[in-house]
């Protein structure tokens, strides 16, 4: 499990959205990859990414678009997520 996290933080790394986020808020991008199977999960949420694309990063409008259609998965992992990115 270790070297899955660090071969996808390292893949990671090439986007400057997580490259420059942060150890907290990128671990919120780490999480959705890694539960969501490789980065087309986490390239699923293009909004989120342009928010934290910008330059400063708009953490209100990434954390707003963190989201899941399920509504128990999104009360159980996707609001702690949120609350980290607008944390940091």
């Amino acid at each position: 499990e270790r070297c899955l996290l660090t071969a996808l933080d390292t893949d990671l790394l090439d986007y400057p959205f997580y490259a420059n986020a942060g150890d907290v808020r990128a671990s919120v991008f780490l999480d959705i990859v890694y539960n969501g199977g490789e980065k087309g999960e986490l390239l699923g949420y293009p909004h989120m990414i342009a928010a934290a694309s910008e330059d400063p990063p708009d953490w209100p409008r990434v954390a707003a678009n963190c989201t899941n259609k399920d509504p128990k998965l999104d009360a159980s992992r996707y609001a702690p997520l949120r609350a980290l990115l607008l944390s940091g």
